[in-house]
């Protein structure tokens, strides 16, 4: 193999180790530091809008409290209580409308609250007063007496009824007879003589809140969940797969995640590289928050592990072009830099051999660097020689001569005698 070949394999050799190690080292730290920010991102992301849907509904709890102070409430316990059904000369009907109204302006004022209502434990739990939208285009209305129900088979009315004075009851995430997420806020109504009267609730329209977090899927790369405490899917892309307890199924995050299967606590965040049932490896964050003091729900969002690797998997990308492109700058200078230092030895090896051979000696290459003083050392000693050589010829010459002449002495003494 000729040194130039030599020389230029060599250099690329050392350029292409030289990238190869630079660029795995580099994505390998980008990896390093591009998922924890990519997670960080997503736990960020999750404790918004977990913020987001536990502020839909904190209200709940302090109004309802509220409300069941007000003095129009007490004026409805006290004309329904009383022989005539009146207080103040103000008969059961009037009081009722008076507080109809304080429940319509604040379902105006709140557009996440969907109904206020007043159930006595009377005649079946039996509504007293009811304010909701059901109006046209979700319009307020305060219900006619004809509408009122019977609630006492309730849940919600059941577990409000036992509450001590002053207690509040915090629902499940459930749907409502229009098939729509909701929570509701209730607390025990008591008359003065200490027996319970009926329940106060409030309903709060999750919809909106569920629209959102939707929303924000869309707009993250990948699917956001929201569960309840026993992990059923409250919020799925698949809206089939939605309170799928509802109508006697469990479609639950275990079943799919079983690595997210343990609840977050509250007021954390937890985020890891999680795998499905298939295998197929996530990014999750889950956050957890309790709505309104109640029940407590995780909002769970996960991307692709190719979209958590995609920024180490650019530097990688951005490492072997730059590695290719030094490569071939390496070749390029490889094949000038070894024809300029192969080609002078090249051509004081020619000299060398037709200098051996006697030839006359060429003009060797000169500079400043080795190959120059290489060079000019050998003209130095081509020259000594040269000088030398002739130098002895000469000798030889002259020697020969005289013993040539000696012996042309001897040759005529010798005729003589």
């Amino acid at each position: 193999m000729k040194l130039t070949t030599r020389l230029t394999v060599a250099m690329v050799a050392l350029v292409l180790l030289t990238a190869t190690a630079v660029g795995l080292l580099t994505y390998r730290n980008i990896e390093t530091v591009a998922l924890p920010r990519v997670l960080e991102r997503l736990s960020l992301q999750s404790e918004l809008l977990a913020a987001q849907l536990e502020a839909a509904v904190s209200s709940a709890r302090t109004d309802v409290a509220g409300f069941r102070s007000a003095i129009g409430l007490n004026m409805i316990v006290r004309a329904s209580l009383s022989a005539d059904g009146a207080v103040d000369g103000i008969p059961l009907a009037d009081w009722r409308a008076r507080m109809a109204a304080r429940y319509a302006a604040e379902l105006l004022a709140k557009s996440n609250y969907d109904q206020f209502r007043v159930i006595g434990v009377a005649d079946g739990g039996r509504e007293i007063v009811r304010v909701n939208r059901s109006g046209s285009n979700g319009a307020i209305r305060v219900v006619p007496d004809s509408e009122l129900e019977a609630v006492a088979d309730r849940n919600y009315f059941r577990a409000a009824v036992r509450l001590p004075d002053g207690e509040i009851f915090i629902s499940p995430v459930e749907l409502d007879r229009r098939r729509q997420p909701t929570i509701r806020a209730a607390t025990p109504i008591y008359t003065p003589d200490g027996h319970v009267f009926g329940i106060l609730v409030i309903n709060v329209d999750l919809q909106p809140a569920f629209d959102r977090i939707r929303a924000a899927s869309a707009r993250a790369g990948g699917p956001i969940f929201l569960t309840n405490e026993q992990g059923d899917y409250l919020v799925h892309p698949d809206r089939s797969r939605e309170f799928s307890f509802e109508n006697g199924k469990r479609d639950r995050l275990r079943d799919d995640f079983p690595e997210l299967a343990r609840a977050s606590a509250l007021d954390e965040v937890r985020t890891s590289v999680v795998s499905n049932g298939v295998g197929e490896r996530f990014g999750a964050a889950v956050a957890a928050v309790r709505l309104a003091g109640g029940p407590q729900v995780d909002l769970i969002q996960i991307v692709p592990y190719s979209l958590v690797a995609a920024l180490a998997a650019t530097a990688r990308d951005a490492s072997l072009l730059g590695g290719l492109a030094a490569v071939f700058c390496a070749i390029v200078l490889a094949i000038l830099l070894a024809r300029s230092l192969a080609t002078p030895l090249e051509q004081m090896t020619a000299a060398i051999e037709g200098f051996a051979r006697g030839a006359p000696l060429p003009a060797l290459p000169n500079g400043r660097g080795e190959i120059g003083v290489l060079s000019r050392a050998f003209a130095r000693m081509a020259s000594d020689v040269r000088e030398k050589t002739e130098a002895l010829t000469r000798e030889v010459a002259e020697r020969r001569s005289i013993t040539d002449t000696a012996l042309d002495a001897f040759v005529q003494i010798d005729q003589a005698g």
